[in-house]
């Protein structure tokens, strides 16, 4: 009799399957009404709330196209001016055109214009670049006036090394200003210029300098295509001083002059970074849709669609 109450006892402290599985399926009081609630609050935090990683990451609206090829251009200007120095006639232009930019400087463009005197000795400028041009001839002309833009290159490279832009300022009153207001010492490594920011340096110098030989017989020097289309890309993606309807402006002369030049996407990506997301939206559309550079345009296009959503949500 002991063995068999020691055998129920046994029997009786080793659960059964059928307990096992009732112990498993019946839930405690209360819990199923508890993990509704808590579905519900989950799904309406997803909704109010969406997961981070769900968003587009930060749009790329970098543009580096202007940088393309200056550094092979730099060292073409460099090496043909190796061994050349201006020529006596030409640095006595270089002086006194050095006294008419600073009176630009000081008293303005516009002012300038309306004094009788100014008009003359600028006149008086420009006849004897005429003179200088007829006896030399157009090209000696043009190798002056890069002669005179490379030398103020190298001033603002010597003055960021230095902390001094005094021969520059000497040279050519105003230009640190300008270059300042277009935001091109901020495209530097350490204290050198990147080749890109050299070239539209040279490229805004030799212009103005090149705008003295109005009087001078067709055909008249001019920037060469390269540079031209180096100082005209910068504008329109880099310069900080334009606004959007100016760089659009120029967007659209520089697409019909320089057909390699993406000119959708960049203007796409003027109108982001203005925050014209809808236009921009447009613009990489069609971006995508020609090919033309695809992958960032689509990239591009969910984030300015995000930023739609998030403006939306705060009005």
């Amino acid at each position: 009799m002991g063995e068999e109450l020691q055998s129920d006892v046994e029997q009786s402290a080793e659960p059964t399957e059928v307990a096992l599985v009732e112990a498993v399926l019946v839930p405690p009081r209360g819990l199923v009404p508890t993990i509704l609630v808590l579905m519900v609050a989950i799904s309406i935090a997803a909704v109010m709330r969406p997961n981070p990683q769900s968003q587009p990451p930060e749009a790329d609206l970098s543009l580096m196209f202007w940088t393309e090829g200056t550094e092979e251009l730099l060292q073409a200007r460099d090496r043909a001016a190796k061994g050349l120095k201006p020529s006596e006639a030409a640095q006595d232009i270089a002086d006194k055109f050095a006294l008419w930019l600073a009176q630009e400087a000081t008293v303005g463009i516009d002012q300038l214009a309306l004094n009788t005197q100014a008009r003359k000795k600028l006149a008086s400028l420009e006849e004897q670049v005429r003179d200088y041009a007829l006896r030399h001839g157009p090209s000696a002309l043009h190798t002056q006036a890069k002669l005179w833009a490379r030398s103020l290159r190298l001033h603002v490279q010597t003055g960021l090394r230095s902390g001094s832009f005094e021969a520059l300022n000497r040279a050519a009153p105003g230009l640190l200003e300008r270059l300042r207001a277009a935001g091109l010492l901020r495209w530097k490594r350490s204290v050198t210029l990147m080749p890109a920011v050299s070239m539209v340096i040279e490229a805004l110098a030799e212009s103005r300098y090149l705008q003295l030989a109005n009087r001078v017989p067709t055909p008249r020097p001019e920037l060469s295509s390269r540079l031209r289309r180096t100082l005209d890309r910068f504008q329109v993606e880099a310069h900080s001083g334009l606004t959007l309807q100016r760089k659009l402006q120029l967007t659209e002369r520089l697409s019909q002059m320089d057909p390699a030049w993406p000119s959708v996407y960049v203007t796409a990506v003027l109108l982001a970074r203005s925050g014209k997301f809808k236009a921009a939206i447009s613009w990489f559309d069609r971006s995508a849709d020609t090919n033309e550079y695809a992958a960032r345009s689509r990239h591009n296009a969910r984030w300015c669609r995000a930023q739609l959503r998030l403006n939306r949500r705060r009005r």
